[in-house]
């Protein structure tokens, strides 16, 4: 193996090691976001059953509401840095 290639195969496992790293961490963003979706549902369908549910219901919505509000401008600031 030459030197060129050493250095290359180098800069090709950090870039595959940072590339797994991020998909575990969207992996576990991923689930967490699910878990909220999925106790806002089930706090929906107990909503009748008292007002602490109410609030409660609603503090997960907002939270899910916070993060969509912060996605989707992630993704402009993505799409305008991509087009240059």
């Amino acid at each position: 193996m030459t030197e060129e290639q050493a250095v290359e195969l180098a800069e090709l496992r950090s870039k595959a090691q940072r590339k797994q790293q991020t998909k575990e961490t969207n992996a576990t963003q991923y689930q967490a976001r699910k878990a909220a979706a999925d106790r806002v549902v089930v706090l929906e369908e107990l909503a009748g059953r008292g007002s602490w549910l109410r609030s409660r219901r609603w503090s997960w919505r907002s939270s899910s509401q916070r993060w969509r509000s912060g996605n989707r401008k992630r993704g402009q600031r993505t799409r305008s840095i991509a087009r240059g």
